[in-house]
């Protein structure tokens, strides 16, 4: 049976959940919630490592989104990634069960603010926050830059 994710929030802040104990992030999957003008990135603890790569160098964060018609289950629906200036970015792509919702259409190209999240001392735990910019692209992976 698979358990239903919470989030506590505190505008765009997470002030608890249930992800860090769940199915999903046992088998290392990464979850997006958005919420007050913020896309948030939740990291399962087998995957922290991964903030580091994700910190160096990072100027924003590019969500890429297929349009909604194209949203299937088990396929990837969005690219998140991480504008370092590299010819090889950080990115993830993560399909709807990874999503608590659709960013609806009218929020293309307004700027957000990305965070990431893991848990510390059984808490959630802000790791980074940046500009973050949503886009709808034609199929994933995308991996282009936005420049800003």
């Amino acid at each position: 049976m698979m358990n239903i994710l919470e989030i506590q929030n505190h505008g765009p802040l997470i002030t608890g959940s249930n992800y860090w104990e769940s199915e999903m992030a046992a088998r290392g999957y990464y979850y997006v919630s958005i919420n007050a003008g913020a896309i948030r990135l939740l990291v399962p603890n087998s995957m922290r490592a991964e903030i580091s790569e994700m910190r160096k160098g990072a100027k924003h964060v590019v969500v890429s989104m297929l349009p909604p018609e194209k949203w299937e289950d088990g396929k990837y629906a969005i690219e998140w990634m991480v504008e370092d200036g590299s010819e090889t970015p950080y990115a993830l792509h993560l399909s709807p069960p990874q999503i608590d919702r659709r960013p609806p259409p009218e929020d293309v190209g307004r700027e957000f603010i990305a965070t990431i999240w893991d848990q510390k001392k059984g808490r959630p735990h802000k790791c980074l926050e940046r500009p973050a910019y949503l886009q709808i692209v034609p199929s994933l992976p995308w991996l282009k830059r936005i420049d800003r």
